[in-house]
């Protein structure tokens, strides 16, 4: 896919802006808009869905770790938002009697030792979670959830836990003898993280039930369920139930009932917003929270309409030359409501690290101080846009149209993943919109799927830790 055009970046920008004024038009200071630049459903919730199902992608909203540095929401390669602030907590300064140099030195070592365990205890859980799976799939584990199958058959896992414990014991007990002065509330806020990274089994609060599973069929579901019928959805085995730290989004179920409620109304009568390349060209990502050394290394701009076979995916794909002078391009987002929901953390919540522990030694990495706190899904229901061409752009829009609705592919635009027939329903995850092209008129409709219009996901606020 060729590199995103200065044009391309001003769409971008119109775009999030329409989004921005919606829902949060003024910034804190360390606060930063991230948006969405694939299509992603919202989180699947109602009254007849088992809550491990909705616990489990409410984890993943929460946790997920943010690029400090990029306005776009782009998977992380380390483990999430917990595992980084174990890591920023891991490198704290406490203030240390730097007159007691054996003392200290003993802390130091400690605090690598503690690291190493936090590395071991995870890979050696990730491992015993693998091979319980694959026991599973096997038929091998009976009826067994995975901590009752780990007491006998996970023995690398316990002997990491146990070092893993020893190594946090000797921290904490030296973090007391040396006695800085936020050497009380530094131990509590360690074993809360460590009880949400590590517990396997409930601990109210802490973490939660959750599941794999996934319903592919909710907008069915709703209808049942407005019609009188209770939806069937099977009670999760508890073999297939684990634990995950907690969280929870304020008055998102209730949301989505009403959207649904609403949806043909939606569709039929949406409400539209301009994205204009003009309104683009006067925006800086500063609107957003970042910098323009952000912007320059960092984020990942990419061109706002481009095609593949596949339409999902973010390879092998051929984009829309919009830097053309000649082209013009009139596009409106269109939308039954967008609105903005809490993520609440559960009570292993320490806050923003950086209110308490406002120093990190020398040797904390990059890692360490770039955390950003999610604290808002920005979701929209019965998203949809309509797109016009002229000065050319129609032609060069037909052609890649006509190309890739050949093949049964598909365009993306302003993140949304586009089908290109106008009747093209798959059960993947990932489709959320159809499009229908009208060469007459030069007119691009887009309207989403039925259940997709239920949420989609557009982006996340989220709060900026600086050290």
């Amino acid at each position: 896919m060729s590199a995103a055009s200065q044009n391309d970046q001003n769409y971008w920008k119109a775009y999030c802006s329409v989004i921005q004024k919606k829902l949060q038009p003024n910034l804190g200071k360390h606060s930063a808009l991230f948006f969405c630049t694939e299509s992603v459903r919202g989180i699947t919730a109602a009254d007849f869905i088992p809550e491990d199902i909705t616990n489990n992608q409410t984890y993943f909203m929460g946790n997920f770790l943010l690029d400090a540095s990029n306005m776009f929401y782009v998977p992380s390669k380390s483990d999430g938002y917990l595992k980084a602030l174990q890591t920023y907590l891991s490198y704290v300064d406490l203030g240390t009697d730097k007159g007691n140099p054996a003392l200290l030195a003993q802390y130091v070592d400690a605090q690598k030792n503690a690291i190493a365990a936090q590395t071991g205890v995870t890979n050696a859980q990730n491992k015993a979670f693998a091979d319980y799976n694959n026991a599973k799939t096997m038929g091998l584990t009976g009826n067994l959830n995975f901590p009752a199958w780990a007491v006998s058959n996970a023995p690398a896992m316990q002997n990491a836990q146990t070092q893993f414990q020893a190594a946090n014991a000797t921290l904490k007990t030296l973090v007391q003898q040396i006695n800085g002065p936020l050497a009380p509330q530094y131990s509590a806020d360690i074993d809360k993280i460590n009880a949400a990274i590590y517990g396997i089994t409930p601990t109210p609060g802490i973490n939660m039930r959750c599941s794999i599973r996934d319903i592919n069929n909710l907008g069915d579901m709703y209808a049942q369920s407005l019609a009188g019928t209770t939806p069937t959805v099977p009670v999760t085995p508890d073999a297939d139930i684990f634990y995950r730290a907690a969280f929870s989004i304020q008055g998102y179920k209730d949301q989505l009932k009403t959207w649904y409620m609403n949806q043909q109304k939606y569709i039929a009568s949406p409400q539209k917003e301009p994205v204009s390349l003009d309104a683009g060209s006067t925006k800086s990502v500063s609107d957003f929270g970042f910098t323009d050394t952000d912007a320059s290394g960092s984020f990942s701009w990419c061109p706002f309409i481009s095609f593949a076979a596949d339409y999902h995916s973010s390879e092998n794909r051929q984009s829309l030359d919009v830097s053309n002078t000649q082209y013009k391009i009139d596009l409106a987002l269109t939308y039954g409501d967008i609105q903005a929901f809490d993520i609440l953390p559960g009570t292993w919540d320490i806050g923003n690290p950086s209110s308490t522990y406002k120093k990190l030694q020398s040797s904390a990495p990059k890692a360490a101080k770039s955390l950003v706190r999610p604290l808002q899904m920005l979701c929209g229901t019965a998203i949809g846009l309509e797109v016009s061409f002229s000065g050319g752009a129609e032609s060069a829009f037909d052609s890649l149209v006509s190309q890739y609705t050949s093949v049964s592919g598909g365009v993306r635009i302003f993140g949304l993943d586009i089908g290109l027939d106008g009747n093209q329903v798959s059960t993947d995850t990932k489709t959320t919109h159809l499009g229908s092209w009208d060469k007459g008129s030069s007119k691009f409709t887009v309207k989403p799927t039925p259940q997709a219009g239920v949420c989609n996901l557009l982006g996340v606020l989220g709060e900026k830790i600086v050290v």
